[in-house]
């Protein structure tokens, strides 16, 4: 991870994840958010990562079989994003199912909507939703990544990133119930998630075109 940081220039997207991703401290010093509260923030940014790869998706040019002229038609692009879609949003509502489990204070599907009411919650999810469409600009389209990825590499793109991601928010936030949540081990829960989603999205978003896992937009 330190080689990732040294050779790896931080970009405008770099500093918006940093930035977007210090919100939650607000509910954490002066709301009194508790862990369970931090991981539904974070699964929800989960919800938001897979809407935006849709677009990702029905943009990518390049073509598995390597041929300039052999890209995907418009009916193969929309099956993919639509196969994603199905396939994801399973995968997120198991994933929630799991958390409802293990945090008391996560709402239920049907409360969902007015959890998202809370205005420091609200801001927060908005604030993480502004830092992936700054890297969806400025790198998927600003540095032409779309241009050079298959529609099924894309696809399959938000998944290592978030099973990393997630197993280690997961666990640090059980180590933060057993230890009593106490205000400096639920910030240390936000600064790991930002120092591990920030490792993610560099490698994601390097030279080498290839998703590379953090030795863990």
């Amino acid at each position: 991870m330190t080689q990732l940081f040294s050779k790896v220039q931080f970009t405008t997207a770099s500093f918006a994840l940093i930035g977007m991703n210090l919100i939650p401290l607000i509910g954490v010093f002066w709301f009194g958010w508790d862990a369970g509260t931090i991981v539904f923030l974070y699964w929800l940014e989960n919800v938001i990562i897979g809407v935006l790869n849709i677009p990702k998706i029905l943009s990518c040019r390049a073509s598995a079989s390597g041929h300039p002229n052999r890209r995907e038609t418009l009916g193969g692009l929309l099956f993919l994003s639509g196969f994603f879609s199905i396939h994801y949003g399973l995968f997120c509502f198991g994933h929630y199912m799991f958390l409802e489990s293990t945090y008391a204070s996560l709402p239920a599907w049907e409360d969902m909507l007015a959890a998202l009411t809370q205005s420091v919650l609200l801001w927060s999810l908005l604030g993480l939703t502004f830092s992936h469409m700054i890297s969806l600009f400025v790198n998927f389209y600003g540095k032409g990544e779309y241009k050079t990825r298959t529609p099924n590499k894309q696809m399959f793109m938000p998944y290592p990133r978030i099973l990393i991601l997630h197993v280690v928010i997961v666990f640090s936030g059980l180590i933060a119930v057993a230890l009593g949540e106490s205000l400096a081990i639920l910030v240390l829960l936000i600064l790991v998630k930002i120092g591990f989603d920030l490792a993610a999205h560099l490698a994601e978003h390097s030279k080498k075109e290839s998703f590379i896992a953090p030795s863990v937009n």
